[in-house]
C-alpha cells in the first residue's frame, strides 16, 4: 500500500510505506485471533457480514483520511474486516472475507469436490491481484484508488442475502430444523431427494453410542492441547502458515524492488498464481494433501536458495525475476493446501479457532515481511532470498510428518481428529490399508 504523497511520506519518511503494510497485516493478525472464536460461537455467515461492513466502511474512511495517523487507523480496522470475510467464507463454503469465508466453503461443499472448491476459491484472490496493477495504472490518484477498491466489495452484500449458514455448524449447535431445511434446499437444487431425517435423533444416538461426543460443544483450546497429536498438528500447521505468509508477502509486497515496471511485475506476481492453483488441484487429487504441501515448500526452498546464488554472482535480472516468480508460484501452492489441510485436520467445534490460530501466527511473519523482503536488501541483497529458502526447507521437514486427510471424513470431535492418523515420518509408517473415501453427504 502506497501512502498518499500529500502526507509528505517522501525521502526522510519513506519508511512509512513499509510501516503501513505492517499495520495492515497487524489488523489481519487481530482479525485472525478473533474470527475463529466468533465464527464458532455466532456462525460463519454472521462474521462474514460483519467483516464485509468493516472492510468497506473503513476503506471508504481511509480514502478521505486527512492525515497519516487517521489513515493508518482506518487501514488497521479495514484489514480486520478483510480477514473476517476470508476465513469465515472459506470454512462455510468448503469446510475460514478471509477467516469466516474459508470455513463456509469447506463445510458447504461435499468431500468429492472439497479440495477443488477450496482451491477454486483462491482463484478469485489471484484474479484480483492481477487486476489491481491495471486499476492503479489508470487511477493514479491515491484517494480515488482507495475509494474504488473499497467499493468493489459492495456486491458482497447481495451475496449475503442468498448465502446460507453452514448446515454442519448448525447441526453441531443443536439447531436441527435449520440444518435440515438447508440440506433439503441443497437436495432440491441438485435434483436429489433427501431422506426423511430426524437430525435430533441422529444427534442424540451418536452421543449415546459415543459418550465422549456429549462434551463436543464444550471443547476448548485447552482440551485440544491436551491431545498430543492434535497439539503437534497445530504446531506444525502454525509453522507452515508462518513460512507461507513470510515468503508470500515478502515477495508480493516488494515487487517494486525488482527491475522493470512495478505495474508489470505486480501483474506477473499475480498471474503466476493461476498455474499454481491448477497444479495444486491436480496435486491434491493425484498425490494427496501432504505430498503436495511438503513438495511446494521444498520447491520454494530450492528456488530461493538458487536465487541467492543468482544475486551473489550478479546473474541477469531476468533470471532473478524468474526465480522470484517461481518461488511465488510454489508458495502459492503451499498456501492453498494450508487452508484445505488445516481445515480437514481439526474437529468442527474448534475448526475456525484452529484456523484462526494458524492465521494469527502467519500474520506475525506477515508484519515482518515488508522489512525482510525490502529493508534487508539494503544490508545484503541476497539476505531475503536466503531467509525464504531456510524457512522453506524447515517447513518441508515438518510438514512431511503430518497425517494424510485425503478421502477421509472431516472430524466432528477430538476423537475423530485423532483417528485420522498419527504425526510422524511418512516413510517410517507401516501401511494400514487404503482409506475408503467419504461419501458425499452434503
Amino acid at each position: 500500500m502506497i501512502l498518499n504523497p500529500e502526507y509528505n511520506q517522501v525521502c526522510s519518511k519513506s519508511w512509512l510505506n513499509q510501516f503501513s503494510s505492517t499495520v495492515y497485516i497487524g489488523g489481519i493478525f487481530i482479525g485472525s485471533s478473533c474470527c475463529g472464536f466468533l465464527s464458532d460461537r455466532f456462525g460463519r455467515k454472521v462474521v462474514l457480514g460483519i467483516g464485509t461492513l468493516l472492510h468497506m466502511g473503513f476503506g471508504i474512511g481511509g480514502a478521505y483520511a486527512p492525515n497519516t495517523a487517521l489513515f493508518l487507523i482506518f487501514r488497521f480496522f479495514q484489514s480486520i474486516g478483510s480477514n473476517f470475510t476470508f476465513i469465515a467464507g472459506f470454512v462455510l463454503g468448503q469446510i475460514e472475507i478471509y477467516t469466516a469465508l474459508c470455513l463456509t466453503v469447506m463445510e458447504l461443499i461435499g468431500p468429492i469436490y472439497r479440495e477443488s472448491a477450496g482451491i477454486l476459491y483462491q482463484f478469485f484472490f489471484s484474479i484480483g491481484f492481477m487486476i489491481l496493477p491495471g486499476i492503479a495504472y489508470f487511477i493514479r490518484q491515491v484517494e480515488r484508488l482507495q475509494l474504488t477498491l473499497s467499493l468493489s466489495i459492495l456486491p458482497s452484500f447481495l451475496l449475503l442475502l442468498i448465502l446460507p449458514e453452514s448446515p454442519r455448524w448448525l447441526f453441531s449447535k443443536g439447531r436441527f430444523e435449520e440444518s435440515k431445511k438447508l440440506l433439503e434446499k441443497v437436495a432440491r437444487i441438485n435434483n436429489k431427494t433427501l431422506p426423511d431425517l430426524d437430525l435430533k435423533a441422529i444427534y442424540e444416538n451418536e452421543r449415546a453410542d459415543n459418550p465422549e461426543k456429549a462434551n463436543e460443544k464444550s471443547v476448548t483450546l485447552s482440551d485440544m492441547l491436551k491431545s498430543r497429536q492434535v497439539a503437534l498438528e497445530l504446531f506444525i500447521c502454525s509453522i507452515a502458515w508462518f513460512t507461507n505468509s513470510l515468503v508470500y508477502y515478502g515477495l508480493s509486497l516488494n515487487t517494486g524492488t525488482l527491475s522493470g515496471s512495478i505495474f508489470l511485475n505486480t501483474f506477473l506476481s499475480g498471474i503466476v498464481e493461476i498455474p499454481a492453483h491448477i497444479i495444486c488441484i491436480f496435486g491434491l487429487k493425484y498425490y494427496g494433501r501432504v505430498p503436495t504441501f511438503s513438495g511446494a515448500f521444498l520447491f520454494a526452498g530450492v528456488t530461493s536458495i538458487a536465487n541467492v546464488f543468482a544475486i551473489a554472482f550478479n546473474a541477469p535480472q531476468a533470471l532473478q525475476t524468474t526465480l522470484s516468480m517461481m518461488g511465488k508460484a510454489s508458495i502459492t501452492v503451499s498456501f492453498d493446501v494450508a487452508y484445505v489441510l488445516s481445515a480437514e485436520l481439526f474437529p468442527t467445534p474448534i475448526r475456525a479457532l484452529s484456523l484462526g490460530i494458524c492465521s494469527s501466527v502467519s500474520r506475525i511473519s506477515g508484519m515482518a515481511s515488508p522489512y525482510v523482503g525490502g529493508s534487508l536488501q539494503k544490508v545484503q541483497k541476497y539476505l531475503p532470498a536466503l531467509i525464504f529458502g531456510v524457512f522453506g526447507f524447515a517447513s518441508f521437514a515438518l510438514t512431511v510428518l503430518l497425517p494424510e486427510t485425503s478421502g477421509k471424513p472431516m472430524p466432528d470431535t477430538l476423537e475423530e481428529a485423532e483417528a485420522i492418523g498419527r504425526v510422524g515420518c511418512r516413510f517410517c509408517r507401516k501401511k494400514t490399508g487404503s482409506v475408503e473415501p467419504e461419501k458425499n453427504n452434503s
